[in-house]
């Protein structure tokens, strides 16, 4: 998670993260910037869908790569960087597939990448609390 302001507590620092940012990220990329991408091209929903995926995983890499002043050195900066590279891909395989399920008849509702994109935070906020309190 990129780094949250240290005034804010652990409890709004979830709530944002788990409850806030998957509607708004799930509304503005699956929702708005698929379609308006699929406006050019109605046919073909994959270009849409790739299109939104690796914007969303760089505007993902990008809250990290934000923070990079804040190490101590380059070297850690740059091993942050380099480990959220991983993030990266994991957060474009969830775009193609939360993209894909949206597009599906029957479905077309951004309910689903909601609770998904809601439960993937929950988890990794929790897996990141347990590994902090694991160094501590």
């Amino acid at each position: 998670f990129p780094t949250l302001p240290g005034a804010i507590s652990d409890t709004l620092k979830f709530f944002l993260v788990v409850f806030v940012a998957p509607p708004v990220e799930e509304i503005f990329f699956r929702g708005g910037l698929m379609a308006y991408v699929r406006n050019f091209n109605p046919k073909n929903k994959w270009i849409p869908i790739i299109i939104q995926a690796f914007i969303f995983s760089l505007f993902h890499l990008g809250a990290y790569i934000a923070g990079f002043y804040q190490y101590p050195t380059i070297l850690s900066g740059l091993s942050a960087v380099m480990a959220n590279i991983a993030g990266f891909v994991i957060a474009f395989v969830f775009g193609l597939i939360s993209g894909w399920f949206v597009t599906l008849n029957g479905v077309r509702n951004l309910s689903f990448s909601i609770v998904f994109h809601a439960g993937l935070n929950a988890i990794s906020y929790a897996s990141m609390i347990v590994s902090l309190s694991v160094i501590h």
